[in-house]
């Protein structure tokens, strides 16, 4: 390829090809994820407030001796 407009013409078409299948492969990934998180976010908020809920009296416990 001697025509360097040709080669940059290339290259951009490329490179913007590769930007559109990047953008689309990242939305299928966040469409599964999101789809297999919703259950997993139930079960860690669950947990979360019940660790919470058992901090507070340890403090108290500590604080008051």
């Amino acid at each position: 390829m001697r025509n360097p407009f040709l080669l940059i013409q290339t290259g951009i078409v490329l490179v913007v090809l590769a930007i559109i299948f990047d953008a689309m492969a990242y939305k299928k990934r966040e469409v599964e994820r999101k789809s297999r998180q919703r259950a997993g976010h139930h079960k860690i908020s669950i947990a979360c407030g019940i660790l919470m809920g058992t901090f507070y009296p340890l403090i108290v416990k500590a604080t008051t001796g």
